[in-house]
C-alpha cells in the first residue's frame, strides 16, 4: 500500500509594522511617509488595531528600497 503525500501548500507571510521595521531598519514613521509617497504599498488592516502586509505584495517594493539603502 503506497502512502499518501501530503501537499504543503506555501502561503504568504504576513509581516507587521514592527517586522518591516527590523527588515528595512528605519522608524514607523518613515514607513509611514514612504506610504503616503507611494514608496511602499498601504498595509491591510488585520484587526481593530493591527496592519499588515503580505510578504508577496511587499518583497517588490523591498528590494529597491534595500539596494539603495546598501
Amino acid at each position: 500500500m503506497k502512502k499518501a503525500k501530503i501537499q504543503r501548500h506555501v502561503f504568504p507571510r504576513l509581516i507587521s509594522v514592527a517586522e518591516l521595521e527590523q527588515i528595512l531598519g528605519v522608524s514607523k514613521s518613515t514607513i509611514y511617509r514612504w506610504i503616503r509617497a507611494g514608496n511602499l504599498p498601504p498595509p491591510r488592516r488585520i484587526g481593530p488595531r493591527r496592519v499588515g502586509w503580505w510578504e508577496d505584495e511587499l518583497l517588490p517594493h523591498i528590494r529597491p528600497i534595500r539596494a539603495v539603502a546598501a
